[in-house]
């Protein structure tokens, strides 16, 4: 994926939240490209991780780290591949988007690209909680899907598939230096324990 890549299978019946994500941006650079005040510049991350401030964090992130500590993964997880990135990349990225007199553009953000290995991964310094040790078999992930809030159509396509992003636009024009999503990620997880022994 590149900043010229679009959703473009995702509509009110299938993935709709995905479907509302890209038509505000679309509108959004309709909006722009049809005046001259003022410039439009995007930060596209992944799924976001690290810590945050709050003590009640409800972002997607956590409710999947809270998953993942509580044991409904512990059977497994699907092999979908994502991208993730560290929330203080994405802080500075806004930064940099907004001063930067040259900035411009789209700009996509990710640490890395994974899928269920970033949970094993945990498993050195969080092996004492039920986390996601191997990929869920294709079959029963599809099977499951429902229960997990989850498109059945959606695993059948994605399970499986590697997912790469070119992040050369967001080093180059905006400065991003990406941290290990391992370390991201064990900050976040860190918290989802840490409030859970409370």
């Amino acid at each position: 994926m590149t900043e010229g890549s679009w959703n473009t299978t995702s509509s009110l019946t299938r993935e709709p939240y995905r479907y509302s994500k890209t038509l505000a941006k679309l509108e959004a650079w309709r909006i722009a490209q049809e005046q001259n005040r003022w410039r439009l510049v995007t930060v596209n991350p992944g799924l976001v991780i690290g810590p945050v401030l709050n003590s009640a964090p409800t972002s997607e992130s956590f409710t999947i780290a809270r998953q993942m500590a509580s044991g409904r993964m512990r059977c497994g997880a699907p092999r979908i591949a994502l991208t993730v990135v560290g929330v203080r990349e994405i802080a500075y990225a806004h930064l940099a988007a907004a001063f930067l007199p040259d900035a411009e553009g789209r700009h996509l953000l990710a640490a890395e690209s994974t899928d269920v290995d970033l949970a094993r991964r945990l498993l050195p310094a969080y092996g004492s909680y039920p986390l996601p040790r191997r990929d869920l078999p294709e079959p029963l992930a599809v099977a499951l899907a429902p229960a997990a809030g989850l498109e059945r159509g959606y695993l059948r396509r994605d399970i499986g598939y590697d997912l790469r992003v070119d992040t050369t636009k967001s080093r180059r024009e905006l400065g991003v230096r990406y941290r290990p999503a391992q370390a991201s990620m064990e900050e976040m997880f860190a918290q989802v324990v840490g409030a859970r022994g409370r």
